[in-house]
Formats: structure tokens, sequence, C-alpha cells
């Protein structure tokens, strides 16, 4: 952590490129989720969806925190 002043424009762009590798990341797990899905282990596939899910939330919570930006 360091302490300097925030800067928009900088973070939100840095916040920007982290949700489209988390983007990136959810449409990976899913693929390799559906494939566990289709061998009938839906053990390994339900663990990944919930990988999904969370990165699905992550990124929500991303939007919103960039959304705070601009208060």
């Amino acid at each position: 952590m360091t302490d300097h002043e925030p800067e928009p424009s900088h973070d939100a762009a840095e916040l920007s490129s982290i949700t489209s590798v988390l983007e990136d990341l959810q449409t990976r797990v899913v693929e390799v989720a559906d494939r566990w899905r289709h061998r009938e282990r839906e053990d390994v596939a339900g663990d990944l969806y919930d990988v999904e899910r969370s990165l699905r939330s992550a990124q929500r919570r991303i939007r919103r925190a960039l959304n705070g930006f601009d208060r």
C-alpha cells in the first residue's frame, strides 16, 4: 500500500483491465465446467460453476466501485 492520492482515471483504467481479465477467466472456467458436466461429473462441474459465479460477482463489485468514482 502507498500513501499516494487515488488517481481516478488511472484506477478506472486498471480496474477496467482487471474486469476484462475476469470476463475471460469466467468464460474459460465455464467451458471447462461444461466439459466435466458432459462427462457426468457434476461434483467437478458444480465446483467450477461456483467459481464462475464468484468471478461474475467480482466483476459486478468492481463495476460498482467504478461507479463510485463519479461521486
